[in-house]
């Protein structure tokens, strides 16, 4: 599962703001939806000009490694350029993979054919 934190809209930071006063409530909902799907691992992909937001993050990330709560899968948080091009799903998948963030041809649609060529759900 891919989880779009970059916010790269120009002048928008709704979720950065969200993330900052309650990461918790973001993290269970990403929780929920991956154990949904089944996810078997989750990428959060977060705009590299919120280092603040990626700090809380990672605290957070940290209290909730010991429960049972990820259900054994695990969360990376990898950090994007802030390049507006990787709200778009696939270039977002690109960035996450450490390629240049670059929107894929489709089809085939990352549902099918996503991160590291597996299903993807992108939220």
């Amino acid at each position: 599962m891919a989880v779009n934190a970059d916010e790269s809209e120009p002048g928008t930071f709704k979720d950065r703001f969200f993330m900052n006063s309650n990461p918790f409530q973001f993290l269970e909902g990403m929780l929920i939806a991956a154990e949904i799907v089944e996810a078997e691992a989750i990428y959060i992909f977060l705009r590299d000009e919120y280092p603040d937001t990626a700090q809380i993050l990672r605290q957070c990330l940290i209290q909730i490694e010991d429960s049972d709560l990820k259900a054994g899968r695990p969360v990376y948080l990898r950090r994007g350029a802030g390049a507006y091009i990787c709200g778009e799903e696939s270039a977002m998948l690109e960035s996450i993979e450490g390629k240049r963030g670059l929107p894929r041809h489709k089809p085939p649609f990352p549902a099918h054919v996503g991160l590291f060529g597996r299903p993807t759900l992108i939220k």
